[in-house]
């Protein structure tokens, strides 16, 4: 098991760095408009896929007065230059003229790639002009699934999705496109809708299930532990691993009311079920939390008191009534930050040597390296301070994650974490075939890949696939063990 693990942990940082390596430099960014106000002008002579340098425009055969001229006229056209004056007809606001002659040429995407996707984004912007935002959606949807590092598109796309009150989509790819070196006068109007986003989104709802196969449910391992006693020595088995199939359900919501420009009520409920066929690992929690919101221009903070209540095997096991802080600022145009305090008085049904006061730290450094890739790095720490000292314990951890769009409406997300667990008491454990005073140090290793495909769509819903990895090494050798974790499911947000 110790060699399996060890040739997992060597295989999935190959793919970890080559996946960045490769990804990182893929794709050619598009140019990016120029900004007014709140919009984005739609100015076709720097945005979108440039025309390749060899294509010309004939003058003797585009009309002088391209305001009035239609596909009806009596001339004749290649199709590149067709483009080139379904381009001049956008910019001067002529949509109808525009959508005519779009929809005559054809380019094929293998052979003549620029100049399609240059016809699927004036497309786009066609249908943004005319308020048709899901047409937009699909259309730059399209484009970014065959190059998703262009920069204009993903701005566009985010437009789009505001428009259609879907601000967590357009608040992660307006993220994304700020790293496309973007003019200051644009970098500054994605400040502002990034604004408007924390402005407008006043509720959301989140849908999340599937199957999830275990091959460790209970945490363990196998093996014999034996004890020198008067008696001789005795011996007993470790439980061993359970190789379980469950589903997980998971939903919940959110709503704002606003106060204030700036000042909101926000409260949220949760649900989490896992049902697996023997209902002793059935584990079930509600939680909710209610408290002030302050939007600001670079961020927001968040106060509020939270609960939970937890039953396992369809038994009352725990519960807490405490509170919470977080909050999130955008350093650059790429970098941001969050972080977050909890304090959560538990409380044990069952098993009283738990209760105690739970706190914890944490925060959040994400970093937008290209249009279609990001990085984040998390770090935090969790102290339990139970009634009972020998379970008393300090958890240190730190992950990194890389998540890409490619090519085909495919991304992926991939994350190495680990936790180092220190307990404060040494408590009994056998050793050398004698029960000695340990104090318990652990170091736990996760490795997670997240795939999804938003191409899929069924009713909203996005196929995901999700496996996990766990190892957890310890001074105590009957609390390690390792352990593989699956999740076939389709998720919802909005």
């Amino acid at each position: 098991m110790f060699f399996v693990g060890e040739l997992f942990r060597v295989l999935f940082y190959v793919l970890f760095i080559g996946c960045f390596s490769f990804l990182f430099d893929v794709g050619a960014r598009a140019s990016v408009g120029d900004v007014e106000g709140e919009e984005l002008v739609f100015d076709s002579s720097k945005v979108g896929v440039p025309l390749p340098a060899e294509v010309s425009v004939k003058k003797e055969v585009v009309p002088a007065n391209v305001e009035k001229a239609t596909v009806d006229d009596n001339f004749s056209v290649s199709k590149e230059n067709a483009l080139l004056i379904a381009k001049n007809m956008v910019a001067r606001g002529m949509f109808d003229d525009a959508l005519v002659i779009l929809n005559k040429i054809q380019f094929d995407i293998e052979t003549e790639r620029d100049l399609e996707l240059e016809r699927w984004f004036l497309l786009g912007q066609i249908a943004m002009a005319k308020s048709d935002y899901d047409g937009a959606i699909a259309l730059f949807r399209k484009i970014l699934d065959v190059n998703p590092d262009l920069s204009r598109v993903r701005l566009d796309l985010s437009l789009a999705y505001m428009q259609t009150g879907s601000y967590i989509r357009a608040n992660y790819n307006f993220r994304l496109a700020m790293a496309g070196n973007l003019p200051d006068t644009v970098s500054e109007n994605v400040s502002k809708f990034l604004y408007i986003l924390r402005a407008n989104k006043n509720y959301g709802f989140w849908f999340n299930f599937g199957i999830a196969p275990d091959s460790n449910i209970n945490n363990t391992r196998s093996g014999t532990q034996c004890v020198n006693t008067i008696f001789g020595v005795l011996c007993n088995d470790l439980p061993g691993a359970e190789d379980k199939v469950g589903y997980n359900f998971a939903f919940g919501g959110d709503y704002e009311f606003r106060l204030s420009e700036r000042w909101r009520i926000k409260s949220d409920l949760g649900m989490n079920i896992s049902k697996y066929d023997e209902r002793d690992y059935d584990d079930y929690s509600v939680s909710a939390s209610v408290g002030p919101r302050y939007i600001f221009d670079g961020g927001e903070l968040y106060l509020g008191l939270s609960g939970q209540r937890r039953y396992l095997a369809h038994t009352p096991y725990s519960y807490f009534i405490g509170a919470k802080m977080s909050g999130n600022y955008d350093i650059t145009q790429r970098l941001s930050f969050g972080a977050s305090l909890y304090i959560s008085p538990m409380r044990y049904d069952n098993v009283k040597a738990l209760d105690g006061n739970n706190w914890g730290i944490a925060s959040q450094f994400a970093y937008s390296l290209t249009p279609s890739k990001y990085m984040i790095f998390k770090s935090g720490y969790d102290r339990e301070e139970t009634d009972a000292p020998a379970y008393r314990n300090g958890k240190v951890n730190f992950g990194i994650g890389f998540g890409a769009e490619l090519y085909g409406g495919y991304s992926i997300y991939l994350e190495p974490s680990v936790v180092f667990t220190n307990y404060d008491n040494p408590r009994p454990y056998i050793k050398d075939n004698f029960y000695q005073p340990i104090k318990r140090n652990d170091t736990t290793w996760k490795y997670q890949i997240t795939l999804a495909n938003k191409k899929i769509n069924l009713y909203g819903f996005t196929p995901t696939f999700g496996y996990t990895y766990t190892s957890r090494n310890s001074n105590v050798w009957q609390e390690e063990y390792s352990k593989h974790s699956f999740n076939f499911g389709f998720s919802q947000r909005f």
